[in-house]
């Protein structure tokens, strides 16, 4: 084999190779996230400002919250957690929600530092109403 068709064989190997792992610890682009919370008090979804899904970034998410009749929620005290269940440990940072208006919750400060399933749990708080919801997130 001549050098010339070596060396366009080891770029096509490493062009390849890029090709394919470039998607690596990235989740698939996130298409519904709508889903009712664990008493069925709220519909919940969220979008990320980043998809697909990045690991070892921070980055953010906007919480969609609505009552069953579709009214968005309002004032809401939403605390968030997660973690690797499997792995039994909790995400390496400390995300924060801040109320953006019209059923929107902006929650910054989200990391997935390794590749897996993820659990994110969001408590909601609403009056006298309080509800749970999670997320699975595979990386």
């Amino acid at each position: 084999m001549s050098m010339r068709v070596m060396k366009l064989s080891k770029v096509w190997v490493l062009l390849t190779a890029n090709l394919i792992f470039a998607g690596y610890g990235q989740a698939a682009a996130v298409e519904n996230t709508l889903t009712a919370t664990d008493s069925i008090h709220f519909h919940v979804s969220y979008k990320s400002n980043i998809e697909p899904l990045p690991l070892n970034l921070i980055h953010s998410w906007v919480l969609h919250v609505d009552t069953l009749d579709g009214k968005p929620v309002l004032k809401a005290s939403i605390s968030v957690y997660g973690g690797m269940p499997k792995h039994k440990h909790g995400l390496p940072t400390q995300p924060e929600v801040t109320e953006l208006g019209d059923g929107n919750y902006l929650v910054e400060g989200l990391k997935f530092s390794m590749v897996g399933v993820w659990k994110i749990w969001f408590k909601i708080k609403e009056d006298e109403i309080t509800d749970a919801v999670s997320f699975d997130v595979e990386l």
